[in-house]
C-alpha cells in the first residue's frame, strides 16, 4: 500500500493560493463505505467481487490524527463488495453486511482483528446503508426499494420496520442526536423524519428539495449534533448541480439552502461540532461549507473518481490513570479554534482504491455571478453618467 501526498486547488474557483494537502493510502480495493469512531480509528469497506475479477472484498483498518492517516490492518470477507459500514462510536467494532447475513468484525488497536462473527436476519440482504444511534443500541436500516427498519444492537434483531417508508432505494440514514428520531433521504426524491418508538416507525415530516425550477434528488441527510431541529440534506441534478438544503426537522421548514458544486454528490457528512457539512462528489471533488451560512469554505479534488463515503475525524478519547481510578481525556479535534469543532480533517474513500485525510484549511471563494453582475452595473453606471455629461 503505497502513501500519497497530493494537493488540491479550488476546483475551477477562484481559491487562495495555498492548496490544501491530502494525504492517504491507496490499496488493493475499491473502496465503498467508512466509518470512524472516537478512539481514532476508521474503517474502510469495499471490494471487486474476488472471485470473478481476482479483487479482494473487505476491511481495511486505519489509525487517524488530524494531519495523518495510516494503514494498521486488513480482513478479507467471503461474500460481496463492502458498500455500507458503520462503526460502533466508542469500541473498534465495525457493522455491515456479508451477503445475506449481518456481521461485525472487533479489532484491536494494532489492526489484528479479534473476533469476527455473522447474525442472521431476514432483512439483511436487503440492506443498502445502516448508521448506529448515538448510544449504540440500536442501528437504522435503508434497504433497496424503500423499506426501513430499526435493529437493536447487540442482538440484531428487528424492532420496528416500515415497509414501505419509500417508493425506491434507501440511499441514506441519520440519527438525531436524541435517538427518538432518524432521517431518510431515497431515490424517490423525498426525504424523510420519522419518529422512533417501540416497535413503531412513524413519519413525522417529508420533506422535497427543490431548486432551478426542479425537484433534486437527495443523496444525504445528517441531523445536527448541536443545533436543535436541524437536518441537513444533500441532494443534486445529474451532472448539473449539488445542493445543501437546511430543514427544520420539526416543522418540515426550509431555512436554508445554497448551492456547492457543479456536479452531483455521492456522499455526504456533518462535523461532530455541527459547524461542517461535507460532500463528495462523482468526480472526485470533496467540498466543505460552513453549516451555519452554507457558504463552501474548502473544495479539493482528492480522487480520480467517485467518493462514496466520507467522514469528519472525531475528537480522540483516551483513558489514563491508575489501577484505582481512571479518567477520559479528550483531545481537541481541531486545528485553528479551540471552540466550536472547527478545524479538523476529512477523511474520504473512492472507487480510485484510496481513503485520504484532508485538513480544513479554509480557501477564499468568489461568487463569479456576483462579480460579473456587479462589472455588468458599473459598465451600464458609467454609461449612463458619459451620457448625462455629453448631453449637458
Amino acid at each position: 500500500m503505497a502513501l500519497h501526498n497530493r494537493r488540491g486547488g479550488g476546483g475551477g474557483s477562484t481559491s487562495s493560493p495555498n492548496p490544501t494537502e491530502t494525504v492517504g493510502y491507496t490499496g488493493k480495493m475499491p473502496l465503498y463505505a467508512l466509518g470512524v469512531n472516537n478512539r481514532g480509528f476508521a474503517v474502510a469497506g469495499g471490494g471487486g467481487g474476488a472471485s470473478k475479477t481476482g479483487i479482494p472484498n473487505g476491511l481495511i483498518f486505519f489509525k487517524y490524527s488530524q494531519e495523518k492517516i495510516e494503514k494498521i490492518g486488513e480482513h478479507n470477507t467471503i461474500g460481496d463488495a463492502i458498500t455500507s459500514l458503520d462503526v460502533h462510536p466508542e469500541e473498534n467494532v465495525a457493522l455491515f453486511v456479508d451477503t445475506d447475513k449481518f456481521a461485525q468484525v472487533q479489532f484491536a488497536a494494532g489492526g489484528t482483528v479479534l473476533k469476527s462473527d455473522t447474525v442472521a436476519n431476514s432483512i439483511a440482504k436487503t440492506v443498502k446503508v445502516l448508521r448506529f444511534s448515538p448510544d449504540a443500541s440500536k442501528v437504522v436500516v435503508g434497504c433497496f426499494d424503500g423499506p426501513l427498519h430499526t435493529v437493536s444492537y447487540p442482538a440484531l434483531t428487528t424492532t420496528a420496520s416500515a415497509p414501505q417508508a419509500h417508493e425506491d432505494d434507501v440511499d441514506d440514514v441519520a440519527w438525531d442526536p436524541t435517538g427518538k428520531f432518524v432521517a431518510s433521504a431515497s431515490k424517490d426524491k423525498k426525504a424523510k423524519v420519522w419518529k422512533v418508538t417501540p416497535g413503531n416507525l412513524a413519519v413525522a415530516q417529508t420533506l422535497t428539495c427543490a431548486a432551478e425550477g426542479t425537484v433534486l434528488m437527495p443523496r444525504g441527510c445528517r441531523f445536527s449534533p448541536t443545533a436543535p431541529n436541524r437536518l441537513y440534506v444533500s441532494a443534486f441534478i445529474v451532472s448539473k448541480a449539488t445542493y445543501i438544503f437546511a430543514f427544520n426537522s420539526e416543522t418540515g421548514v426550509l431555512v436554508k439552502k445554497a448551492k456547492i458544486h457543479n456536479y452531483h454528490s455521492a456522499s455526504f457528512a456533518i462535523n461532530v461540532g455541527g459547524t461542517y457539512v461535507g460532500v463528495g462528489d462523482v468526480d472526485g471533488t470533496v467540498v466543505i461549507a460552513d453549516a451555519e451560512s452554507l457558504c463552501k469554505v474548502l473544495q479539493v479534488k482528492v480522487h480520480g473518481f467517485f467518493v462514496p463515503a466520507l467522514a469528519f475525524t472525531l475528537p480522540i478519547k483516551t483513558t489514563t490513570g491508575s489501577t484505582t481510578k481512571k479518567r477520559e481525556k479528550v483531545k481537541e479535534a481541531t486545528n485553528d479554534k479551540k471552540e466550536g469543532g472547527r478545524g479538523g480533517a476529512v477523511i474520504s474513500v473512492g472507487a480510485d482504491y484510496a481513503c485520504m485525510l484532508t485538513p480544513i484549511v479554509h480557501q477564499s471563494f468568489v461568487n463569479k455571478q456576483l462579480v460579473v453582475f456587479v462589472a455588468s452595473l458599473i459598465v451600464v453606471l458609467l454609461a449612463i453618467l458619459i451620457r448625462a455629461y455629453v448631453l449637458k
